[in-house]
């Protein structure tokens, strides 16, 4: 029954969530400078809004009729999927000890969580890879599992030094895997499947650490970044306006360097390179629609060229801006506006469910005209998950995710509890399972 303090469903500020650092909120969060637990509900929110961007990248069209690149793939492409692995980030440091980053035994007795966490989620890619064509949508959940396997090293290190390290490695990553790709063919961008793992073993851990559409070396900046906003004091309001201000800056310095390059003739230096291999619409549609997570190795100017996926330190950058600058309103706005935020928090709790459901609807739902298409999307993935978060604590992959980590890996002393009650409609991997 609700009372006058909820909304329809579960209310946010009890929303069974492992982001939050205390079982209850502060009494007087105004007075001491934080705020509610429930805050971190915008966590949730966070991804939901990522969720909602990789469904319109899915099902809208990337050109208009004049051959314009369309509002959705100004504002998704390239970006939700970024935020998505930030968040994973974010969630890493959640299950292995929250502020307190574990050093010694703690260490690894921590890393088997997101170890096996990472190995379930890849099964998961791996099995869709079979029923999703290439054609619908490139599965990230294999190279996702890759990362939080990767994570695994970075996890005694303190904030500061992961969001230095992140960025950082987002200048570096590129170039190495510029280096590595010189002598190599292009990767088969081909869905992952169980059968390119044991068939092709050398094949597959090319494509997913260097070659292939997130392609963990790479990747790995915003996993790193996202350990280390995790690992910071996500309840005080500085450490939020750090996020907004500090993702608006990166952002904002991002795009003023693209400018310049791009007023300095950097694109005329890539066609020059590539004029004798490369036809002109190929190496504008690179230029417009970015690339399948890398950019072509026959220029090293590619690596000044700031385009959606593209997987160049600019690219790298600015959506690592973008998604610090995200997840930081969306703090901010569920403790401004709480309930309201239910319709994204309640699918941002179970985007690993959703996220499988929708590359599984693409190809059904193609006939659908654009708008038509990305609505039915939204309206039944949405649907569902609202109606389900009122009555069970997880989505029914998170459910299975969980009790699989609890029997192998118990949650190791310092993680943060998380609320599992019946009807709270957040699930204690909602931070963890991405996207």
């Amino acid at each position: 029954m609700n009372t006058p303090d909820t909304v329809a469903g579960p209310p946010l500020e009890h929303l069974a969530h492992d982001c939050e650092e205390t079982t209850e909120p502060p009494a007087r969060p105004l007075a001491t400078g934080r705020v509610p637990a429930g805050r971190f509900v915008g966590v949730d929110v966070a991804r939901g809004v990522a969720l909602v961007g990789m469904i319109a990248v899915h099902t809208m069209s990337a050109a208009t009729d004049d051959g314009d690149v369309t509002l959705a793939w100004q504002l998704f492409s390239g970006k939700s999927a970024a935020l998505f692995a930030l968040l994973g980030g974010v969630g890493i440091a959640f299950m292995t000890g929250r502020t307190r980053p574990p050093r010694g035994g703690a260490w690894a007795r921590a890393a088997v969580t997101p170890l096996v966490r990472g190995l379930l989620i890849a099964a998961i890619g791996l099995t869709l890879g079979y029923a999703v064509s290439d054609d619908a949508a490139y599965v990230i959940l294999p190279y996702l599992g890759g990362m939080f396997l990767a994570a695994t090293v970075l996890l005694p290190l303190r904030p500061k030094m992961l969001i230095g390290l992140g960025l950082g490695w987002a200048v570096v990553a590129p170039v190495l895997s510029h280096l590595l790709r010189l002598s190599r063919p292009a990767a088969d961008l081909s869905n992952l499947t169980f059968t390119t793992l044991l068939g092709e073993p050398g094949r597959f851990a090319w494509t997913v650490l260097v070659a292939g559409t997130f392609p963990v070396l790479t990747w790995l900046a915003y996993i790193a970044v996202g350990l280390g906003v995790g690992r910071t004091a996500l309840g005080s309001r500085r450490v939020v306006a750090r996020l907004v201000l500090g993702g608006s800056a990166l952002t904002a310095a991002v795009v003023a360097v693209t400018r310049l390059l791009v007023s300095s003739g950097v694109r005329e230096r890539v066609a020059e390179d590539v004029s004798g291999h490369t036809d002109f619409e190929t190496f504008t549609e690179r230029l417009l629609w970015g690339g399948d997570g890398v950019l072509p190795a026959d220029s090293p100017w590619w690596l000044a060229i700031n385009a959606p996926h593209s997987g160049t330190p600019l690219d790298l950058l600015y959506t690592i801006g973008i998604a610090l600058l995200t997840l930081g309103l969306c703090l901010a706005l569920a403790v401004a506006v709480g309930p309201l935020l239910r319709v994204l928090a309640a699918p941002g709790s179970m985007t690993l469910t959703l996220y499988s459901a929708h590359v599984l609807l693409i190809e059904p739902l193609d006939g659908l005209p654009d708008g038509l298409a990305f609505l039915t999307h939204v309206v039944v993935l949405f649907t569902f998950a609202l109606v389900w978060s009122s009555f069970f604590a997880k989505g029914p992959l998170e459910w299975v995710v969980a009790r699989i980590t609890h029997v192998i890996a118990p949650a190791p002393r310092g993680s943060v509890p998380a609320r599992a009650a019946r009807g709270s409609g957040a699930t204690a991997l909602s931070a963890s399972e991405q996207p």
